[in-house]
């Protein structure tokens, strides 16, 4: 490789890249003007895409110029340009948007200069034709977008086109760099060590400890399914699976807690203007506890509703500053929106799994919850929520119970992956009393055992994946609510998964020794926090198993909520 194209290769800020073809191209532009580019394609893009850079003019002496000890006039190097693709308007010459102008002045001065065009195949910035196109039909409906950052080149997608909503607090932040589905996944990756070493700690406190929710903060986790107006990221149901399955490899309490506290934000979105004005006030990704089990009790009083309960199971409270309580008034059941302040938070969180998530009750007497932070479950759960009329994000029209259910067979999954990883770490050095092997891994016996713990965790990961394929699926189209038979279908592969997960853990612990059932070893947390998982709704095989039987077979539903 020359010193030249070394040097582009260094400027394309890709290092892992490489120059795979080169090719002269003339160009020629609507209004006549043409231009020599020499066209480079690459591989090993981070991204997969298929992005190029158009070396123009004398290209090879502005590198030279800007080298040190050049000899150009100022050493300002070569002109350089990131240009979004812009089908519509590169192509197409519309007159909604001035990128195809842009391109066409871009060539002609970095052709007069010498440089590069790194043209991105990510059309509309990163959010695909389609989307950009619905854009246009909110415009032509009165809807505004929102003001977008300078690309920053490949390897992540860039800011998306926030539609329709500004939050009045939140003028000035919302765009948004949204990583790649990948580096998302990387990013919670990279905190499992720290999950792992401080699992026992987690357990203790009863409660993710602050360091890990600095470190969750950091990585931006709580803004997966923030919608982009207001500064999120809009990412959808297979990064957030894979995300809550990531961390529960490091710790299932932690990957419990972040996975509803990520699925509250995207609750919150669903709102209507003013709630939201109010909860995305101080950034994009609030913290809300969520619980509607059981129901409290809501009086219409003026300007709003007094609720009375005592609710269970609120995941995420010891870190929140939102609560979502379910109420019922008459025939409606209600979902109100209360700080946290204003309600009191019972520490009786003690259990023999999932010790960490810290789910504590909430109490409330004659709370007051003004009209706007209190809403018909039903609207809320629908496809068509108040919120979907003001976000483009296509998950926001995804109904309610399609996530509700993702985090335990995630988290039980991920669990269980980690389970068989210690297997395999632990019958590399164990010996096993009363045999002729050095270590476990030598046995036939164990080889089988250890085999077996593997195909079931494939399995659990085959299940989940069909469900989240089946739901991924439905966004596609609209309406977007799923049939009977997907809805079977999807809650019958979570609870298989499930069963696979607890399959597979139950087979490593028989084969493990008396040694992992110390508090200290890791492999006896992850067995009692998945017998936990086990028992949660969205797992619970015998009633799935009945009703999917039924949605498959076209009888109907006998629970509505399924």
């Amino acid at each position: 490789m020359t010193l030249a194209s070394e040097t582009i290769f260094q400027a394309s800020a890709v290092p892992a890249a490489a120059v795979r073809t080169r090719v002269s191209v003339p160009l020629r532009f609507p209004d006549g003007f043409t231009a020599e580019a020499e066209v480079m394609t690459f591989s090993g893009l981070a991204d997969g895409k298929e992005h190029l850079l158009l070396a123009l003019g004398e290209w090879e002496q502005a590198l030279l110029d800007a080298a040190p000890g050049g000899i150009g006039p100022d050493g300002a190097g070569p002109l350089v340009r990131l240009h979004s693709e812009c089908l519509t308007g590169d192509v197409f010459g519309s007159q909604r948007c001035d990128c195809g102008p842009q391109l066409r002045e871009a060539v002609e001065r970095i052709a007069a200069a010498g440089g590069f065009l790194l043209y991105l195949r990510q059309e509309g910035r990163g959010i695909g034709l389609y989307s950009k196109l619905d854009a246009y039909a909110l415009q032509d409906h009165t809807a505004h977008t929102l003001a977008l950052p300078p690309d920053v080149g490949p390897g992540r997608s860039e800011a998306k086109i926030s539609v329709g909503y500004e939050p009045a607090a939140r003028a000035d932040a919302v765009a948004s760099v949204v990583p790649a589905h990948e580096d998302m996944l990387a990013r919670a990756q990279g905190l499992v060590p720290a999950l792992r070493e401080r699992a026992e700690e987690t357990e203790r406190l009863r409660r993710i400890p602050e360091s890990t929710m600095a470190e969750l903060q950091s990585a931006e986790i709580f803004h997966l399914l923030s919608p982009t107006a207001v500064g999120g990221f809009g990412m959808g149901l297979e990064t957030y699976g894979e995300v809550v399955r990531r961390l529960a490899r490091g710790c299932a309490s932690t990957a419990w807690s972040a996975g509803h506290l990520i699925e509250h934000v995207w609750m919150l979105a669903r709102w209507p203007r003013e709630a939201q004005d109010e909860v995305f006030a101080s950034g994009p990704a609030p913290l809300a506890a969520a619980t509607g089990a059981p129901a409290g009790v809501a009086e219409k009083v003026p300007g709003g509703y007094s609720i009375s309960g005592r609710w269970t199971f609120a995941s995420g409270v010891m870190h929140s500053e939102w609560a979502l309580l379910a109420a019922q008034h008459g025939a409606v059941r209600l979902q109100c929106l209360v700080p946290l302040a204003e309600v009191e938070v019972l520490d009786v969180w003690q259990t023999a799994g999932l010790r960490g998530t810290g789910s504590n009750d909430i109490l409330a007497e004659g709370l007051f919850v003004p009209e706007h932070r209190a809403l018909d479950w039903e609207l809320l759960a629908a496809e068509e929520n108040p919120g979907s009329e003001l976000h483009l994000d296509p998950l926001i029209h995804t109904p309610m119970g399609a996530l509700l259910n993702m985090v335990a067979p995630a988290a039980a999954l991920g669990s269980a992956e980690y389970a068989v990883e210690l297997f395999g770490e632990l019958m590399m050095v164990r010996k096993v009393k009363h045999t002729a092997e050095a270590r476990q891994a030598d046995s036939p016996l164990a080889q089988v055992r250890y085999a077996q713990a593997y195909g079931l965790v494939g399995t659990a990961r085959l299940h989940w994946q069909e469900a989240v394929g089946v739901v991924s699926a439905s966004h596609a189209r609209r309406p977007a609510a799923m049939t009977d038979r997907e809805r079977s279908q999807y809650r019958l592969s979570l609870a298989l998964s499930g069963e696979a997960s607890a399959a597979a853990v139950r087979v490593v612990m028989a084969g493990s020794g008396g040694s992992v059932h110390r508090l200290a070893h890791p492999l006896q947390r992850i067995q009692r926090d998945v017998n936990v998982l086990m028992n949660h709704a969205a797992l619970a095989g015998d009633p799935i198993l009945e009703q999917a039987g039924r949605g498959l077979l076209g009888l109907g539903f006998t629970v509505p909520s399924f």
